[in-house]
């Protein structure tokens, strides 16, 4: 890090702004690797990855607004992108502004239906807002394709249980425990 420092003491670069940021995140110093994308952002203002990294730190330090303002940059940048909508979902979620993060996510999944990152999220949104049968649709969509993933089985179990479909909640729970012995919640 310190040589990383000196080398931009020297010549500006943005290369080594972000081998700097990158060795800060592994030091969890996720405030003085914003500072650095930042300057990365500040030089090369249409960079989409950059934004969405910048977006995604923003989002781990609960300033969503700012997030926000990132995903907006984003979504100029890349219209055909699902990543902004899927980050502002997520973001959305995490201020309980439910309604807003569904229409995010459902974005998200138009742009590419095929990721299962967006259905989940949906999914879990959906549960938080205790539409367990909604919730369910999504991950049995993801399980249709995609019949290991863990966390898609045990959104499914947590739906059935919701339900009161204890039985079919069990055998999802057990479904889980092979796929990821280290869950607690499937125990």
């Amino acid at each position: 890090i310190a040589c990383f420092y000196r080398a931009l003491d020297i010549q500006e670069d943005i290369e080594t702004r972000r081998y700097l940021a990158s060795a800060l995140l592994n030091t969890n110093d996720i405030d003085e690797a914003i500072e650095q994308y930042e300057a990365i952002h500040s030089l090369q203002p249409d960079d989409d990855s950059v934004v969405i990294s910048l977006g995604e730190l923003y989002f781990q330090t609960e300033q969503y607004d700012k997030t926000a303002d990132m995903c907006a940059v984003a979504t100029t940048l890349d219209p055909a992108s699902s990543t902004p909508h899927y980050l502002l979902a997520k973001s959305l979620r995490a201020q309980q502004d439910y309604i807003n993060a569904v229409a995010e996510a459902t974005k998200a999944i138009a742009k590419h239906e095929e990721l299962d990152e967006p259905y989940l999220l949906r999914a879990q949104i959906l549960f938080d807002m205790q539409q367990f049968k909604e919730a369910e649709a999504d991950i049995n969509h993801i399980i249709s394709h995609n019949a290991d993933n863990d966390e898609a089985l045990l959104m499914k179990a947590d739906c059935c249980k919701a339900q009161g479909k204890n039985d079919e909640a069990r055998d999802f729970y057990n479904q889980v425990i092979p796929q990821n012995p280290f869950i607690p919640r499937a125990y």
